[in-house]
Formats: C-alpha cells, sequence, structure tokens
C-alpha cells in the first residue's frame, strides 16, 4: 500500500470514529430535551386541569395576562418551536375567551 492511500484510510477511519461520537452526543442531548418537554408538559396539564374553571380569569395584578390566557400564549409558543420541527401548526387562540372550555 501507498503512503497516500495509507494516510487517506487513517483520515478517513478518524473521520467515521468521530461522526460516530457527535451522532451519540447529539442523540443524548436530544434525549435529555425531550424528556425535559415531556415532563414540563405533564406538570402544566396538571396545573391548568387543578385550576376550577371560575379561576381562569384570574390575574395576580392589573396588567398581567388571566390564567387562561397565559396558558394559551404558552400553547401558540410550543407551536411556533415545533412548526420548523415539521409538526403541524398549533390552533389559533380564542380571541377574548379564556376560559377552561375554550383554553
Amino acid at each position: 500500500m501507498n503512503r497516500r492511500k495509507a494516510i487517506t484510510t487513517v483520515v478517513v477511519g478518524a473521520a467515521a470514529v468521530a461522526t460516530a461520537g457527535v451522532a451519540s452526543a447529539a442523540d443524548k442531548e436530544i434525549e435529555v430535551f425531550t424528556s425535559h418537554w415531556r415532563k414540563s408538559k405533564d406538570l402544566t396539564l396538571k396545573v391548568a386541569q387543578a385550576m376550577p374553571p371560575e379561576n381562569y380569569s384570574y390575574k395576580p395584578f392589573a396588567d398581567a395576562r388571566a390564567f387562561g390566557g397565559e396558558l394559551q400564549h404558552l400553547a401558540q409558543a410550543e407551536g411556533f418551536y415545533l412548526t420548523p420541527l415539521g409538526k403541524s401548526r398549533a390552533p389559533a387562540a380564542p380571541k377574548g375567551d379564556t376560559s377552561k372550555a375554550a383554553t
């Protein structure tokens, strides 16, 4: 085997090993991210279900969003972030209706 083939073989082999390591690290990061996202989703849905319907219009202070409006805003943000990943767009938030049923 000549020197050029030997060097090419070593470089290609090293690149393959490096790529496998990067792919493995990326898979781990995706796993951590999706695990965190699932936990956040579960907690958010539990909080939404626990809030009585009459309190969905609750605002801690006058300039704040209502509780239902905040959940709708969160859902819109999720849709915004997921759309580039090939997911369908989130449904539009109901205008002016922050009730539990609408949310």
